[in-house]
């Protein structure tokens, strides 16, 4: 099954060897702007919203379950705009959100979430998410340090590209 956010119209998934795209209608008000499946359940991001949901579940159930209110009890009176939910190495589930002034903490870490300011993350080797202030790594050790290419610190929004070759 391939998985597409498709903001407005919801969750869209295309079926392997089918030319049709299904869509998922999310609640109203939200729009999806990533999904991801992570072992057998789908992370469901909005700016204001994430779900998860089994990989299986029907149509009708797919917006059912939120992490929203866990995650605003961490982020407490912010407004965020979450821009990708996913899944570490290490089990904890990340949520990458815009960076805002108010935020007093770029990074939040507990035992179940890891929530960061940036625009995305992927993995090679350790964990890697490009962020507006920067780039930060975080590294097998779940210590979080700057890269700092040539021996200096980006400090302005960065876009992080690899090579695995």
């Amino acid at each position: 099954m391939i998985w597409i956010s498709a903001n407005f119209k919801g969750l869209g998934k295309i079926r392997p060897g089918s030319k049709k795209v299904h869509f998922n209608p999310a609640p109203q008000g939200v729009n999806v702007v990533s999904v991801q499946a992570v072992e057998d359940s789908l992370l469901i991001t909005s700016p204001r919203r994430i779900f998860i949901a089994p990989i299986g579940a029907d149509d009708s159930r797919i917006f059912e379950r939120e992490l929203t209110g866990e995650i605003f009890g961490l982020i407490k009176d912010i407004q965020p705009y979450f821009r990708k939910a996913g899944k570490l190495s290490n089990g904890k589930v990340v949520i990458i959100r815009a960076s805002k002034l108010e935020n007093q903490y770029p990074i939040i870490e507990t035992p179940r979430y890891f929530l960061a300011e940036g625009y995305d993350f992927f993995g090679v080797g350790g964990r890697q998410y490009s962020a507006g202030y920067g780039i930060r790594l975080e590294n097998i050790q779940s210590r979080i340090c700057r890269l700092l290419p040539l021996w200096r610190e980006i400090g302005h929004p960065a876009g992080v590209c690899a090579d695995e070759g």
